[in-house]
Parts: C-alpha cells; structure tokens; sequence
C-alpha cells in the first residue's frame, strides 16, 4: 500500500514539475508582456508598476530552475532536495502573493497616478529629445484608442505645442497627416476631423482589464504552486521515512 501511494505521489510530483516548467514560462510571459507590449505607455506609471513586471520576469525564471531541482530530488528520491524544493517553492509563492498585492494595489491608484503623469507629459510634448519618450508616449496612445488630451482635445491648447500652432498633434486626427490638427482652435474650425475625447478615461480601462486578467492568472498559479508545496512535502516524508528503515 505504502509503495503504491509513493508511486503516485511521484507521479503526481512529475507532473506537477511540469506544469511548473509552464508557470515558470507564464510568468516570464506575465512580465514580458507588461514591458514589451505595454512600453508605449509606460512613461504614464510610476516605479512600483514597473518592478512588479520585472519582479514577474525573475520569478518565472527560479521558477523554471525549482523546477529542475524538484525533478533531480524525485529522480534521486533524496527527502533533503525534496523538503528544500517544497521550501523555496513556497518562498516563490510569497513572493508571487507579494507581486500579486503590488500591482492590485495600484490598480486602485490608476486614476491619480495615470492623470498627473499624462498632464505633466502634455506641458512636455515635442520640446526637444529630453521629452522624446514623452512626446513618444502621447503619439502611442492617441493614435491606440483615437484619443485627444488627457480629459478632451481642449487640454492642448493652454500648452506650448498647442500654442504654437493653435492646435492639436497630427494624432489626434482621425485620418493623420502633417498639420492635419493646426488651428483646430481658431474660430469655425472643423472639430470634426479629430478625435475630441480624452484618453485618461480609456488608458484607465485598458491597464484595470490587463491587471484582472493578470490577477486571474496569478491566482491560479499560486493554488497550483501550494498544491505542489503539500505534495512534495509528502513525498519528502515518504522517502525520509523509507530512509529510515533502511
């Protein structure tokens, strides 16, 4: 009975190693994603979102190598690897619960942090390769989610660029080409051509679903990783025991 019982317990730590190869894989993907797909507007967060999406990246990478290490400790049925395994795996666990903790919390900080960084990059926009990143970031999101300013288009025209040509970046306008915005303030100007909703509501939207499903996702992997914690930890004693008997 016994040795049917560590048979599937080893088979279940197999299995579990696998799938901890694709957590590891997801993780990295996790992270990957908030800075590769999401670097066009970065420039309106603030560190803490960030670190969490590097702290994801290094996470899935010891995840990949706890992997490994649970692998040789059931191979060589070595109680010490496997105890070693389920305790840095449930370290792992903290701190995906802590990077989990991270990016809620400033889900819940969107709406201050994302505003204030859009208007402090729209008094910068287009002045000089200092703000490139700025000026590259307002581009990226007005043309993403046709889009003007941070609460309408008329938040340009109190800014430098907005004043030097009575107008509105080429992105904003529905069908962009140079000038296509200028003297979009001057009286009878045809507001029809541009985009005159603001993008702080729909930046807002967008960076609150990405962090749902991220959540969701992160939810999941850590009852899968506490599932793997109980199993290894059994399997451990199986084989201490064993051990001893020897």
């Amino acid at each position: 009975m016994d040795n049917c019982c560590d048979s599937m317990l080893n088979k279940l730590v197999a299995i579990f190693n696998f799938f901890l190869f694709l957590v590891g894989a997801i993780l990295i993907g996790v992270g990957t994603y908030i800075h590769v797909q999401m670097s066009d507007y970065l420039n309106y967060f603030d560190d803490s979102y960030i670190n969490a999406s590097v702290l994801f990246i290094i996470l899935g990478a010891i995840v990949l190598i706890l992997g490994f290490f649970g692998c040789c400790g059931a191979c060589t049925e070595n109680s010490c690897m496997m105890f070693t395994f389920a305790t840095l795996l449930a370290l792992v666990v903290i701190a995906e619960v802590g990077a989990a903790i991270s990016v809620y919390v400033f889900r819940g900080e969107v709406d201050t942090i994302v505003t204030a960084k859009m208007n402090e990059g729209l008094t910068n926009y287009e002045q000089g390769d200092k703000y490139k990143g700025v000026t590259d970031t307002w581009n990226a999101v007005q043309s993403d989610f046709k889009c003007c300013g941070v609460s309408n288009y008329s938040n340009w025209q109190d800014t430098k660029f907005g004043k030097e040509d009575n107008g509105v970046p080429m992105t904003c306008c529905k069908t962009a080409s140079e000038g296509c915005g200028n003297e979009i303030f001057a009286p009878g100007a045809d507001l029809s051509k541009i985009n005159q909703d603001g993008c702080v509501q729909l930046l807002e939207e967008f960076i609150v679903d990405k962090v749902a499903i991220i959540g969701g996702i992160g939810i999941a992997i850590a009852v899968l990783q506490i599932v793997g914690v109980l199993v290894s930890c059994m399997l451990a004693g199986s084989m201490k025991r064993r051990s001893g008997y020897v």
